[in-house]
């Protein structure tokens, strides 16, 4: 109970910067605080394909990842914005494969080109989904996968379970 409190406290202070519009101000000593109107936080900086892995790619690519999906049709956020909680980065494993009698050649990640190197990921994060009349706020635990696509490109994508807790 005391992590999910100072979780909203967290996230109340980072809603503390946003425009306001409408007579309720955010005010970060309440952490159920919510704007009547504002904005999901910014983008992370955008990142080039010949970066190597870090931090900053793995954060643009899990933004863009929910960005995909803003485009303010039917039941689609206007926007979204992501602000991460905690990102631990694991030492680079390579995907390999095996063949298992009966289902015949398994990769780590079938996703990733064989024999590429996977940056393993694990993050909480809260995604912020901003809609025409309301905001929908909601925390996700994730361990993924990053690597270099054959189009040599940086993609993430999961690798084990996905946790969702729905704040608001």
């Amino acid at each position: 109970m005391t992590s999910r409190f100072s979780s909203l406290a967290l996230l109340a202070a980072s809603l503390a910067t946003l425009t306001v519009a409408g007579p309720s101000p955010v005010r970060a000593a309440d952490p159920v605080a919510r704007p009547a109107a504002g904005v999901c936080p910014a983008p992370p900086a955008a990142i080039s394909n010949s970066a190597p892995f870090s931090e900053a790619v793995f954060r643009r690519k899990a933004y863009d990842g929910y960005a995909r999906s803003a485009n303010g049709t039917m039941t689609a956020p206007l926007a979204v914005g992501v602000l991460f909680e905690s990102v631990k980065l694991g030492p680079p494993i390579t995907n390999t494969v095996r063949i298992e009698p009966g289902r015949g050649a398994l990769r780590l990640n079938d996703a990733a080109p064989p024999y590429t190197r996977l940056y393993p990921v694990t993050s909480t994060h809260v995604v912020c989904e901003q809609y025409r009349d309301s905001m929908s706020h909601r925390r996700v635990e994730a361990v993924e996968h990053c690597f270099i696509s054959r189009d040599h490109e940086w993609m993430c994508g999961l690798a084990g379970p996905l946790k969702i807790t729905q704040i608001d």
